[in-house]
């Protein structure tokens, strides 16, 4: 597929050096979810929101221990107490994703922004029983990021309504998806091809999965718009390439590639974050980059990328409604 929009790669290369403008929104009084926020992207996008009056703030996180130093690292620089919150969260296992949800749907007052920032780049290939036999990219990046997305929208919803505010679902992206050849679109049934390996999986999986993240946000905001659910704003954010530890598994020749990558053009995570919360301020069924609305992959726009999301949506559905029942009433 021939995906790059014009000027895609002038953008993509200069925008690397750009200074992004520093974040200024307002989020006094206002609540934030930010997963992966234990380290990296998430965690400067959970000191940006800290810093910038959130009354709470929750790092959704594997590994709570380092949640726990993010926490106090952001404590520390933003000089505040009792805003961040450290909450368990697996997003490898379906059950993890459920009852992050229940505690969130129960326990917060409400919910102004949830940037799923959370996202792997796996070194072997591994189907998860956690996750009713699929694989581990598409997994964490799609299943679960989309079963968390539709099992929060109420919570969303309720506080737009309660509180006079526009909440925001960011789900984080990466110009990887421009660079999908995705041959499983022509396959009976998507989800099931991807749970095969094939020779370039560790790559190409890796911005499958980011296509799809793409392809699945129009539909849901979309979908939203048409069901007259339009109160909370979704929409897609690429915090470009920067100093994560997103690759650190990659093996012999692409991790050598990848740190010569990273020291010739990769921004700072801090920077990278400016990108995020250019998002969860921006507007619906956007693709932001570089703090800016974006066009996606011109396969993303096209007849054929609209037919194959909509295919990918009904896909989704099913698998969703396995999970938790009833889950898509939510939209």
């Amino acid at each position: 597929m021939s995906n790059l929009p014009p000027g895609f790669l002038t953008e993509l290369v200069t925008g690397q050096f750009r200074t992004l403008p520093v974040p200024t929104t307002d989020y006094t009084g206002k609540t934030i979810i930010v997963t992966g926020g234990s380290g990296g992207i998430g965690l400067e996008c959970a000191r940006h929101f800290t810093r910038l009056g959130a009354q709470k703030v929750v790092i959704a996180c594997r590994n709570t221990e380092q949640g726990e130093a993010a926490k106090q690292d952001i404590e520390t620089s933003t000089s505040t107490r009792e805003v961040v919150e450290v909450w368990p969260l697996d997003l490898t296992s379906f059950e993890s994703v459920k009852a992050f949800c229940r505690r969130a749907d129960t326990t917060l007052d409400r919910l102004d922004v949830l940037l799923e920032n959370a996202g792997v780049f796996v070194s072997e290939f591994a189907l998860l029983a956690e996750a009713e036999g699929h694989e581990t990219t598409v997994t964490v990046n799609v299943l679960s990021t989309f079963l968390m997305a539709v099992l929060l929208l109420p919570k969303l919803r309720a506080t737009a309504a309660r509180f006079n505010v526009t909440p925001h679902l960011t789900i984080v992206g990466s110009d990887a998806h421009y660079y999908a050849k995705f041959p499983e679109r022509n396959e009976p049934n998507i989800f099931e091809a991807l749970k095969r390996s094939t020779p370039d999986a560790l790559v190409e999986r890796y911005n499958v999965s980011k296509l799809l993240s793409v392809l699945l946000t129009r539909q849901l905001a979309q979908r939203c718009l048409a069901t007259g659910n339009a109160a909370v704003v979704i929409n897609t954010a690429n915090p470009g390439f920067c100093r994560s530890k997103l690759f650190r598994n990659l093996p012999g020749v692409l991790d050598v590639v990848a740190r010569t990558l990273m020291f010739l053009f990769a921004r700072t995570n801090e920077m990278g974050a400016r990108a995020l919360l250019a998002a969860a301020d921006g507007p619906h069924g956007a693709f932001v980059m570089n703090c800016k609305v974006v066009q996606p992959s011109l396969f993303v726009t096209s007849e054929e990328g609209e037919r194959v999301g909509e295919r990918l949506w009904d896909e989704l559905v099913g698998i969703l409604e396995v999970v938790e029942p009833g889950v898509t009433g939510n939209i």
